[in-house]
């Protein structure tokens, strides 16, 4: 059931078919000055209580029963594009992880995950729009670059034939130095060139830029 609603805190609901599991992050998250608005033991109540009580966040489990949260992530990408979701799961395999972010989740976290890293997620993907760690962006970067999803991202600016033998080395996760010595050139020309991709796609990181593909719906679940 929804609860009454704090505009001055971030507002979240809590989709999970195990009700222990909720009402106990529901607890810590509410101890945090996080507002929790609402819990959904299916994906279907889930997007029957979203207008109702229009959250910031949702904390998304994927196995659930009637829609499941790879169902829901493609409605409310649909539907819902403003509000953020957090995948909560145990599904943790390189293919999983990069897909579900694919399809629009903000973040993934082990459902054995501390309760601080999950405050982390929310606060960083409230304030800046996603939150991966180290972990999950080495599952993303591997599944997309052995997947050739990354390819997409050559498709939609006019990467010169070097800047994309940057980025292909940039996403084995090696250092600019590795990269350097890959390509033999300096690590002066790997910065230029990590420059420029910056400047086409406002990225920093190459995980950076999988977020920009994301957000400009380049890469895609085929």
């Amino acid at each position: 059931m929804p609860t009454k609603m704090n505009s001055h805190k971030i507002k979240v609901m809590i989709a999970d078919d195990h009700e222990m599991f909720r009402e106990m992050l529901a607890k810590e998250l509410l101890e945090n000055d996080i507002d929790v608005i609402g819990q959904a033991d299916n994906g279907q109540t889930l997007i029957d209580l979203i207008n109702e009580t229009q959250p910031d966040i949702i904390l998304l489990d994927l196995r659930m029963p009637i829609l499941d949260g790879h169902e829901v992530l493609k409605i409310l990408a649909k539907d819902f594009p403003n509000i953020r979701t957090i995948v909560i799961s145990n599904d943790y395999t390189d293919y999983y992880v990069a897909n579900v972010i694919i399809n629009g989740a903000y973040a993934y976290i082990k459902k054995s995950s501390k309760v601080s890293e999950v405050l982390d997620a929310i606060h960083s993907v409230h304030k800046d729009g996603y939150y991966f760690n180290d972990v999950i962006s080495k599952k993303i970067i591997k599944e997309l670059n052995s997947d050739k999803k990354i390819y997409y991202l050559i498709q939609d600016k006019k990467f010169s034939e070097r800047e994309i033998e940057v980025i292909q080395e940039l996403c084995k996760d090696i250092t600019a130095g590795q990269v350097a010595a890959n390509l033999n050139i300096t690590e002066n020309t790997v910065q230029y060139h990590k420059n420029n991709i910056k400047k086409k796609t406002d990225s920093e990181t190459i995980i950076s830029l999988v977020r920009y593909a994301i957000r400009q719906g380049i890469i895609t679940n085929p």
